[in-house]
């Protein structure tokens, strides 16, 4: 848990990789403990029993194919080499040791923070299963998906770049 807890992410972060690790996230399993929601637990596109792994990885509905092709052309144009995606890389990604190899990077870092990417993907999945009521019809056209990506990673960049570079009245007594 320790390691989970950088002082570079934020709390909702934390809680996403800690609901990971410990299969908390309210999908799949989490609904079969639930008198009366049992049909939450399959994924309406797949007909599988849902899972962080499949919501971010495998889901037949295309979103996560979007949000991750944004955010890989985003690590891409930094100059990062792409790393190959599975589900311990997202839990882990923000979280790894400085040393670690170019796989495991923190990507706390820029080009793209992690909690932006993964919580675009389920955002989507929340939209569709609660605000669409599972509606089979409903897929997100490309341009909702691809703008939001935008919006989202426009707002951690302006974030970083408070957060990392010196306001003006600092950068007066640096330069002085």
């Amino acid at each position: 848990w320790a390691s989970m807890r950088g002082i570079n992410t934020s709390k909702k972060s934390q809680m996403f990789r800690w609901r990971g690790v410990h299969e908390a996230h309210a999908a799949g399993a989490f609904f079969t403990r639930m008198e009366g929601k049992e049909h939450l637990a399959i994924c309406p596109d797949c007909a599988v029993t849902e899972s962080m792994e499949q919501i971010q990885l495998e889901c037949e509905d295309g979103v996560h194919e979007i949000v991750w092709e944004i955010a890989k052309e985003t690590w891409e144009y930094a100059g990062e080499r792409w790393p190959t995606l599975t589900y311990g890389l997202i839990l882990r990604c923000g979280a790894a040791q400085s040393g670690a190899s170019t796989e495991f990077r923190n990507w706390t870092e820029p080009p793209v923070p992690e909690a932006v990417i993964r919580g675009l993907v389920l955002d989507f999945r929340n939209k569709k299963r609660i605000e669409k009521e599972d509606d089979a019809s409903y897929r997100p056209a490309r341009q909702e998906v691809v703008s939001k990506c935008q919006r989202k990673i426009e707002r951690a960049w302006r974030w970083l770049c408070n957060f990392f570079l010196p306001s003006s009245s600092q950068l007066r007594v640096i330069l002085e």
